[in-house]
């Protein structure tokens, strides 16, 4: 099984993301995590340029793939393949559709796709639908 040689417990008190923390999350206990696991994962498989990492708990300038990137040393970087953002417009159906405000929304990550490919990796749109509006839509 590819997977055996992975041995993380997530759920023990050593684990940044939990009681080490009182629970909390923060962008630093975040990159953390997300480095440790991309070291882990790929040495156990024996592969580089395999992870994407990414954050959806708050965009850029406050958490993206630069802050991310500041976080990393090239133990971490061989195993990182891209870069990922979610990108929730938000809105109804008539901002939805203008371009003026998607070109708008879309400006605040140039800097994180300078940044990732400045590092020599992808970057990638993870998630880009409404959220709210779809919520909504189920509602009815």
């Amino acid at each position: 099984m590819l997977w055996s040689n992975v041995s993380v417990d997530w759920s023990s008190a050593d684990n940044p993301i939990v009681a080490n923390q009182g629970g909390s999350w923060s962008a630093a206990i975040d990159a953390e995590s997300q480095d440790d696991w991309a070291i882990r994962i790929g040495q156990a498989i024996s592969t580089n340029s395999i992870m994407e990492e990414g954050n959806s708990l708050e965009g850029p300038p406050t958490w993206g793939a630069t802050e991310l990137i500041a976080t990393e040393n090239a133990t971490v970087e061989a195993y990182v393949k891209s870069y990922s953002q979610h990108a929730y417009p938000g809105g109804d159906t008539t901002t939805l559709m203008q371009h003026s405000l998607t070109v708008s929304k879309m400006s605040g990550f140039k800097v994180d796709i300078s940044s990732a490919t400045a590092a020599g990796k992808e970057y990638v749109y993870g998630e880009t639908n409404s959220g709210m509006l779809i919520s909504i839509m189920y509602l009815y």
